[in-house]
């Protein structure tokens, strides 16, 4: 599996490469108020690329940072449930010391 996302990483890095050999030519963006930016079409197109999928690829990690909490969590808890007083043996030799003792006990 990770030879398959390393190969999708170089072929789309290869991809990017002969985009931007072929298209390297100076464009103008007018941005507001008559300001205007000179910048190469691979930057433009790269850096919106970016901009579209860097905050939805963080927002799916953390989706999957929380999801694999609650899991290790859960199984954490099924390992190891919380202590039951109903589970406790009591001492062969009278009350258990973690009941309350009655009134008769206590004189």
């Amino acid at each position: 599996m990770k030879f398959l996302q390393i190969l999708f990483w170089v072929i789309l890095l290869i991809l990017i490469i002969i985009f931007s050999a072929n298209n390297w030519t100076p464009i103008t963006i007018s941005i507001w108020g008559g300001l205007l930016v000179d910048t190469k079409l691979p930057v433009l197109v790269v850096g919106s690329l970016l901009i579209g999928f860097l905050p939805l690829y963080f927002w799916h990690r953390i989706i999957k940072w929380r999801l694999n909490r609650k899991v290790n969590n859960a199984q954490n808890t099924a390992r190891h449930p919380p202590l039951n007083i109903n589970d406790v043996p009591k001492p062969s030799g009278g009350v258990s010391p973690l009941e309350p003792k009655t009134s008769l006990e206590s004189e």
